[in-house]
């Protein structure tokens, strides 16, 4: 602003004042202010000011406002509730407390070159499980040859990283994510749950979701360290190049490249585990509004317990999820991998034909 003002003044013929005088008389004299724009806001807080500032309704108002303070009562709830939980993790050897969710897709190739824009890019997908105690994450990458990036995807991830990561003496889990219906909050990784806590040593499986537009979690630090490296770091080829990079972002970052070999079908559980529409009391269960998920090796049958909030002194709800068939589920081998390397076969091509064109060994992309 204050060039224009020079430039104003030189075709005035005037002679301008001192820049530090300049800002004086703008921030005295004019009720005008700069601020960063604001992004990822939650939409729900947007709806509610909107219609205290402009509607001329006073019902309307007087109920946004009071919307608003349960959703921000709400959002107070679940931060609390993570934080308690992350301090009895620290007091306690056999409970174990993480975070989890899906990275933005990323694109391969990754690089500054225009012909970048005529290719169909091949997407490489970074799911991270965040230790909320020691603050260590585990990265799981894959490209979309490989698999695809559903709930049977993310559940696969999970069972490794329990399988693996998880102390033997750990018999408690309590997990947090957001309410992403696809991938977080479903019946696939409800199932998953309810086969973990009856096929392994784990006892009790606690799942907590925040409130919708106020989910900043510990994963969203990692995935910002990630994408301030892929700012300085613009020549990504093949999806091998996003794992190093992924790895080189952090000492705190443990790395796993997944293979077609470690991507389960949960079709078994649908058999043994019928998809629960209401609860014992019966209940249509709302999916949508649910924050909380329990479930148990104590309990009889496949069952889990749910309740619409995360206040310790709200009820559970039972569900009970009876099968069509007896015995113990299998997890069997996602029978989808040769469907998706024919789907991806020529975006795979241009992408290899590019690479070569840069030097860079092709057979990389695996």
């Amino acid at each position: 602003m204050y060039d224009l003002y020079i430039e104003h003044c030189t075709e005035k013929n005037l002679d301008p004042v001192k820049h530090s005088y300049y800002r004086h008389i703008f921030n005295t004299e004019f009720n005008l202010r700069f601020h960063r724009p604001n992004s990822d806001t939650c939409s729900k807080c947007d709806g509610f000011n909107n219609i205290i500032k402009n509607s001329d309704n006073a019902e309307k108002v007087n109920t946004a406002k009071v919307s608003q303070t349960v959703h921000h009562r709400k959002a107070e709830k679940a931060r609390e509730s993570k934080q308690n939980d992350s301090n009895v993790n620290k007091e306690s050897t056999d409970t174990f407390v993480i975070c989890f969710d899906l990275q933005q897709a990323l694109p391969t190739p990754h690089i500054t070159t225009s012909k970048v824009f005529y290719l169909r890019q091949l997407w490489t997908y970074n799911f991270c499980i965040h230790n909320l105690v020691t603050g260590k994450s585990d990265m799981y990458v894959w490209d979309e040859t490989i698999a695809s990036r559903g709930s049977q995807e993310i559940g696969s991830c999970l069972i490794h990283y329990i399988t693996n990561a998880v102390p033997q003496n750990v018999t408690k889990i309590i997990a947090y994510s957001d309410s992403c219906g696809g991938q977080n909050k479903n019946k696939n990784i409800a199932k998953l749950f309810m086969y973990l806590v009856k096929a392994t040593r784990i006892q009790e499986i606690h799942h907590k979701f925040l409130e919708p537009g106020h989910t900043f979690m510990e994963y969203d630090q990692d995935f910002g360290i990630i994408e301030k490296v892929k700012r300085k770091n613009p020549q990504v080829f093949v999806p091998e190049h996003w794992r190093q990079l992924i790895k080189s972002s952090c000492k705190k970052f443990t790395v796993h490249e997944m293979s077609k070999e470690n991507f389960f079908s949960f079709s078994n559980l649908n058999n043994i585990i019928s998809d629960p529409k209401k609860d014992t009391e019966k209940r249509a269960i709302k999916w949508r509004e649910i924050q909380y998920f329990f479930f148990t090796k104590e309990s009889e049958r496949f069952c889990f317990f749910y309740k619409t909030s995360l206040d310790p002194e709200f009820p559970f709800n039972k569900c009970l999820c009876p099968g069509k068939a007896a015995g113990r589920p299998k997890l069997t081998l996602k029978d989808t991998f040769d469907q998706l390397n024919r789907e991806f076969k020529n975006k795979r091509a241009e992408v290899e034909k590019f690479a070569d064109s840069f030097g860079i060994r092709s057979s990389k992309i695996s």
